[in-house]
Order: C-alpha cells, then sequence, then structure tokens
C-alpha cells in the first residue's frame, strides 16, 4: 500500500489553519508548538527555558504586544512565500492546520506547508543584520541558525516527514533564502527528552527551570514597590559564595588583559597599526568616546566657550523627595555584603590568592 506524499505518520490535525487568534492562543498555552523548540532548547536569542515556562504556567498574556505585532507581519508574508518557494523549487505544496504528536500530545507542529517530495516548510524572516547567521561569512556556505535548525527537527519529530525546508525572507533586502534540514534521528531524540523533561519536569509539576543570564531583567518587575522586609534564604550563600569567587577570577584575567593591553601599547608607540606577518594585529588610533576637555579649556579657552552647550534633565531626586510613591520608577540594582569585611582588599581572605596561584 502506497503512502501518501502529504501523511504525516505521527501526528493527527488539532485545528485548522483558520482557527481564530484565541483558539490558537490556547492551544499553544497547552502544549508546545513549532516557534517554542527554541527557547526550550536554550538556542533562542531573546526566550529563555525560564521565560517559557512563566508563559506557560501564568496568567500572563501568551504574547507581548510586540511579539504579536511582529508575527502578524510574519503571518501577512507567509502565503505569499510559500507560493514562491514552490514555484522556485518546482514542488507541490499544501497548508495546514496545528498538528499535534501522537506520542506526545503536547508537542505540537504550526508548520507553513508540506511539500510533495516528503518534506515540509517553514517560513521566517529576518534583516541584513543577521545574514551571516544563514552563511558561513568566510566561505559563503549556506548554514541553518541553531534557532531555525531546532524549529525544524522539532517539527520533523511531530509529524515523521523525511526533511524540512526553511524559506528565510531578508525583509528589508527582499530576497528569500532556502535551506534543508534532513532529517536526524540522533538529534531528534535529543530533542524529544530535552522538550520532555522541560514540559513534564517543569511546567505540568510548576518546577521553575534555572534562570540564565538573558533572564537577569526578566526577574526585575517593572515598577516595582518594594517593602522594607527581609527573606530568610540559607541557600543564597552559596550563590555568594560562587559570584565571589568569579568576582576574583574575573579580577585577575582583567588585570592580565590589562597587562597584555599595555605591553601591545608600548610597542605600537605612535604607530597606528602593528602587524605580524604582514596581518594587523593591533590598532592604536584615535576613536575613544573620552575628551581631554579639561586640559583643553585650559589651552584653547575660546573654543571651550564656543562648544560648550547645555542640557536639560529630570530632577529625579528631588522628585522622589517630594512625591515618594513614585520610587517604584527609580531602576534597583543588587549590592551584595561580603563573605568577610575587606574581601576585596584582602586577599587572604578571599578566592584571590588561590586562583592567582594555580592560574
Amino acid at each position: 500500500m502506497s503512502v501518501s506524499q502529504w501523511a504525516v505518520p505521527h501526528a493527527k490535525r488539532v485545528a485548522a489553519i483558520s482557527a481564530d487568534a484565541h483558539t490558537k492562543a490556547g492551544i499553544f498555552r497547552s502544549g508546545l508548538p513549532s516557534g517554542d523548540a527554541a527557547a526550550a532548547l536554550g538556542v533562542d536569542r531573546r526566550r529563555t527555558p525560564f521565560s517559557l515556562y512563566q508563559t506557560k504556567t501564568s496568567a500572563a498574556p501568551y504574547r507581548t504586544a510586540e511579539d504579536t505585532a511582529r508575527t502578524e507581519v510574519t503571518v501577512a508574508v507567509v502565503p505569499g512565500v510559500v507560493r514562491l518557494f514552490g514555484q522556485r523549487q518546482n514542488l507541490g505544496i499544501r497548508r495546514v492546520g496545528i498538528l499535534a504528536s501522537k506520542d506526545r500530545p503536547w508537542q505540537l507542529a504550526t508548520i507553513d506547508a508540506l511539500t510533495s517530495d516528503g518534506g515540509l516548510l517553514d517560513v521566517t524572516t529576518t534583516t541584513r543584520y543577521h545574514r551571516d547567521d544563514w552563511e558561513n561569512p568566510v566561505t559563503g556556505a549556506p548554514t541553518v541558525p541553531a534557532h531555525a535548525r531546532a524549529r525544524a527537527l522539532h517539527d520533523l519529530a511531530v509529524t515523521g516527514r523525511s526533511h524540512a525546508w526553511i524559506a528565510c525572507v531578508i525583509m528589508d533586502e527582499r530576497e528569500l533564502l532556502v535551506r534543508r534540514v534532513d532529517r536526524d534521528e540522533a538529534a531528534i531524540t535529543a530533542l524529544v527528552e530535552t522538550e520532555t523533561a522541560f514540559w513534564t519536569g517543569n511546567v505540568l509539576p510548576l518546577v521553575e527551570p534555572a534562570l540564565t543570564d538573558l533572564d537577569r531583567d526578566l526577574v526585575t518587575n517593572v515598577h516595582p514597590i518594594v517593602g522594607a522586609e527581609a527573606v530568610e534564604a540559607p541557600a543564597i550563600r552559596a550563590l555568594r559564595e560562587r559570584r565571589e569567587q568569579l568576582a576574583d577570577e574575573a579580577a585577575y584575567i582583567k588585570a592580565e588583559m590589562d597587562k597584555i593591553d599595555a605591553q601591545a601599547k608600548h610597542i605600537a608607540g605612535d604607530a597606528r597599526t602593528v602587524t605580524a606577518d604582514g596581518e594587523p594585529v593591533f590598532s592604536w588610533n584615535y576613536g575613544g568616546s573620552a575628551f581631554d576637555a579639561k586640559t583643553f579649556g585650559a589651552e584653547h579657552p575660546d573654543l571651550l566657550a564656543e562648544f560648550t552647550v547645555t542640557t536639560t534633565r529630570l530632577d529625579w531626586m528631588g522628585l522622589l523627595a517630594e512625591h515618594p510613591e513614585h520610587i517604584g520608577y527609580r531602576s534597583r540594582c543588587i549590592r551584595w555584603h561580603a563573605s568577610a569585611p575587606k574581601r576585596k582588599t584582602d586577599a587572604t581572605r578571599s578566592h584571590r590568592a588561590a586562583w592567582s596561584t594555580a592560574a
């Protein structure tokens, strides 16, 4: 018995392509659609496993207004890109709705089309500033960025199709790049394991995933009103210890880098560029953001007066003195209390001595 070229053996359809936005949002919140794959795997530029966890477990909107606006633009260009792709690749195409894995109903595929060669098509957009993600900057060979590959493998895992086509539109250059990702069983297995661990180990039992550096701003409330009470959390000591260790290592590395920069400046002297075997290695030129205004003013007082400008700024300290209820608009900063007095200046009471010896 022959298999249809449009078969999706591992999936079933759970919503038509014409389903309204409210219906789709409800389905997306109840599972992991294609667009969430990169975040779940930790390879998304803007979202992390923690931020994805928040959208799945909170009553907050599934997407921000910015995300919604961006998605609306992409959705608007998809039909035309799908048609253009089919014409250029000489392939038949069929639009489908939202698909769900038969084995893992929470794993959803929101592919833009099936292709007559047994594959599927995902449409994405970018700008020329991210073109290097799609081409090797040295050789010009086609490449697929990690977030796009994650989505493709996710869709192949759900559908059971043999390969995925990616049609990437360079929006500001009106150019269409086409890439192909073949089915990779080992990579798909690893992806399914990671997504399953996230869904069953974090989302369903309401266990927060680990935070990353991208979550720094996410966990800081907008315009917070901070209470005066203290929170008892003994585990914070381990975080402080690790942070102090990293600070000592960073201080040592910074000192070594400053030493190298000083040696390079000495070698350069008044030269603009230093080369090694004809290759430019070090440039020592005017280009910094600082200007010695004090010395300049003493030597050229007329020019100093001519080019001195006045600016206006908000006196926020005076504002808060009279209207303390707006304290929430002031940015919050972390101030760690050192584990020992004078820790930063007494190397014998820190990790710095051990790190310097080890290095």
